[in-house]
């Protein structure tokens, strides 16, 4: 809707878009692959938060494609660096009896 409607394109476009936004998400797991140590933690949570709502931002206000698809990567690569950096701390933070049963209590899949 948002390719057809506020850019004006068809699906071709579209699949530009969501192709740019895995682009910035592969970079986005290649960094945090790459760098991501304990002591980055508050800065990977930090720009992964600031690239996404920049990406958000920058999709709102694009005149184009081009600009669009700059805009969908830097959210997917915000993302990314946030989210995953997210799910590790939470993991690796809680007591050794309850890993891994954050995702599973939101589901139901709790004993």
């Amino acid at each position: 809707a948002y390719t057809r409607l506020v850019l004006g394109l068809a699906v071709t476009e579209y699949s530009r878009l969501v192709s740019s936004l895995g682009g910035g998400a592969l970079v986005g797991a290649l960094v945090t692959a790459t760098y991501g140590t304990v002591g980055r933690r508050g800065l990977f949570l930090t720009v992964g938060g600031g690239l996404a709502a920049a990406g958000l931002a920058g999709l709102s206000a694009a005149p184009g494609l081009l600009a669009a698809c700059l805009a969908a990567g830097c959210g997917g690569c915000g993302l990314i660096l946030f989210l995953s950096t997210a799910q590790s701390t939470l993991q690796l933070n809680a007591d050794e009896a309850s890993r891994g049963r954050c995702a599973g209590a939101l589901f139901g899949a709790v004993d």
